[in-house]
């Protein structure tokens, strides 16, 4: 299974009739564990469960078997030794790619647990192991103190069926991927990866999508949810509060999207359009005639003609994160989302010592204490910094 520890086989053993169970061999001369091979029989045999359960037992057991074939231990100095087994196991990794090349996770350990505790159970029942090993496995009590529907007929002695002391709540596979989550995933879009995203489109419509994100710092339910007519990109000619913004977008709710999309903010508010997306939008408006029905579609955002049979129909927010995914993909980035891209926006404004109550305009947040999250200072603000440091000591230099 894995280099440097004893080879673990499990073969098919069969009892009657068509009734079997699987069994571990151990090392070059295919040892027998009596103990795990009788428990696992019992299964089928006593328990009623099938063959292919005793398979995954088996399989969840494995790592207990070589750990105590390396350190020689009984099953009860196994149990005494349960916590440096458990750090052995967490640190354990695949010699090749697979599952487990990065650790185990929660769902293994925890099954391995159920695995262990069961054994042990069936080991102190039926004499094979000692019973003083339950004490350090399980959290025992007196029988007569123990609740009905837990005493299970045990002659003597504390009641055995009891709450573990090993609760497994992460395995490292989990932590692994926690922190690359919080190092990548929750890092805000730069200028660099957006305009390597920007270049990987192959319509118009995805990089309007991906810049009234990016540059208006929408949300994705935000974006998908606009009507045509509520952009103004010539505020002079409609009749508008918010004209003396320039060119501009207004946010509204809507309760009657085909896809059930939404908007966050229940209250209206308007959001200044840049150059840049202005020209896209006018890039899409020309595309978008070339579709079937969307003259007679008030929502902006339409699909293409495909195999599903959607022409001119509304998108949804699940067709801009699968794009995102996509071009992200295609670009040679990390896993990014829509949100990165509104991130990105809001990290920009605050190394620029945008005014909070702007930026919380301009991200329509509730809250100002929202932002608090970009606030933190970027390593692109880190280095300006220092850039400028840089040139202001050697203009102090130069006038001496």
């Amino acid at each position: 299974m894995y280099e440097g520890l004893p080879a673990v086989q499990l073969v098919r053993r069969g009892i009657a009739g068509d009734l079997a169970f699987w069994a571990p061999l151990v090392g070059s001369t295919l040892e027998r564990e009596p103990v795990v091979e009788q428990y696992l029989r019992n299964l089928v045999v006593g328990r009623g469960r099938s063959e292919r359960t005793t398979k995954s037992y088996a399989g969840w057991l494995v790592p207990a078997i070589q750990y105590r074939r390396i350190k020689e231990q009984s099953w009860e100095s196994f149990a005494a030794d349960m916590d440096e087994f458990l750090l052995w196991r967490r640190a354990l990794r695949r010699a090749n790619s697979g599952r487990g090349m990065a650790g185990p996770s929660r769902q293994t350990l925890q099954s391995m647990m159920t695995a262990i505790s069961g054994l042990y159970r069936f080991g102190v029942l039926h004499e094979l192991v000692s019973r003083d090993v339950m004490s350090l496995l399980f959290e025992v009590t007196d029988e007569l103190g123990s609740p009905v529907h837990l005493r299970a007929g045990w002659s003597g002695g504390p009641e055995l069926r009891l709450r573990s002391r090993y609760v497994i709540r992460s395995g490292t596979t989990t932590a692994d991927r926690q922190v690359r989550q919080h190092r990548e995933q929750r890092r805000p879009v730069t200028a660099e990866e957006f305009a390597l995203l920007i270049g990987q489109v192959t319509s118009a419509r995805d990089a309007f999508c991906l810049a009234l994100m990016r540059y208006c710092a929408l949300r994705v339910g935000q974006v998908v949810t606009l009507k045509r007519d509520r952009i103004h990109a010539m505020p002079d000619a409609v009749p508008c509060p918010s004209r003396r913004m320039g060119p501009h977008l207004h946010v509204e709710p809507a309760v009657d999207h085909p896809h059930h999309d939404g908007v966050k903010r229940r209250d209206p508010f308007a959001v200044p359009m840049g150059a840049a997306v202005v020209q896209l939008w006018w890039a899409w408006l020309e595309e978008r005639a070339g579709i079937r029905g969307a003259t007679e579609q008030p929502w902006l955002l339409l699909a293409f003609a495909g195999p599903l049979g959607r022409e001119g129909q509304a998108l949804g927010s699940s067709a801009v994160r699968e794009m995102v995914k996509v071009v992200a993909k295609r670009a040679g980035l990390r896993h990014i989302t829509p949100h990165l891209l509104r991130h990105g926006f809001g990290q920009e404004a605050a190394d620029v010592d945008m005014p909070p109550d702007l930026l919380q305009r301009l991200l329509g947040h509730a809250s100002i204490e929202s932002q608090t999250v970009y606030r933190q200072t970027s390593d692109e603000a880190v280095a300006a910094a220092v850039l400028r440091l840089e040139n202001a000591r050697q203009v102090r230099i130069e006038n001496r």
